[in-house]
């Protein structure tokens, strides 16, 4: 990992410089400022130094750097820029768990509606099946009533049926 050091630019910009190991190339990402943005100062630094403006460090960048890697580019920068780049950081994590915190919520959100409309159908489905079975007992009621009319007009007798527990042989042995 490159170590920063506290450089200041001709402008008097804060600048932060990155030392990388000779043996390293660098690569241009699209999170690092521009090349032509870099500010070098060649009387101060080798050519596997680079300096970066402090306000220049991505938003991928700060949010990405560990808390470790973030101390040490902090720990030469006066008080004014620390707090300046914490609060940046932390309004750029807060957005980020906001965003997660929307997406879950969505996504939650579309489960219990598609829980909800498969409940709906459940109760749809079980009333339309209770209406059936109501309809079933009226018709035996009737049944019931007519085939008790019937036996009563023509002197039928009612039989009565007690339950009796079943048979158990093994009390006989």
């Amino acid at each position: 990992m490159a170590t920063p050091k506290k450089q200041m630019a001709s402008q008097k910009k804060l600048t932060i410089t990155f030392s990388l190991p000779p043996t390293a190339t660098v690569k241009k990402e699209p999170s690092l400022p521009d090349p032509t943005e870099i500010v070098m100062q060649e009387d101060q630094m080798s050519d596997s130094e680079i300096v970066y403006n402090v306000d220049e460090i991505s938003d991928e960048d700060l949010i990405s750097l560990s808390v470790r890697e973030l101390n040490r580019v902090l720990k030469n920068l006066n008080r004014e820029d620390v707090a300046r780049l914490k609060q940046r950081r932390r309004t750029l994590k807060n957005r980020g768990y906001a965003a997660n915190c929307r997406e879950k919520r969505m996504s939650q959100r579309e489960e219990l509606e598609l829980e909800k409309s498969a409940l709906l159908e459940e109760i749809e489905r079980l009333q339309t099946e209770n209406q059936i079975v109501k309809m079933e007992l009226q018709a035996l009621k009737s049944k019931y009533l007519s085939l008790e009319q019937y036996s009563d007009s023509n002197g039928v007798r009612k039989l009565i049926c007690i339950k009796k527990e079943p048979y158990d042989d093994s009390s006989k042995e």
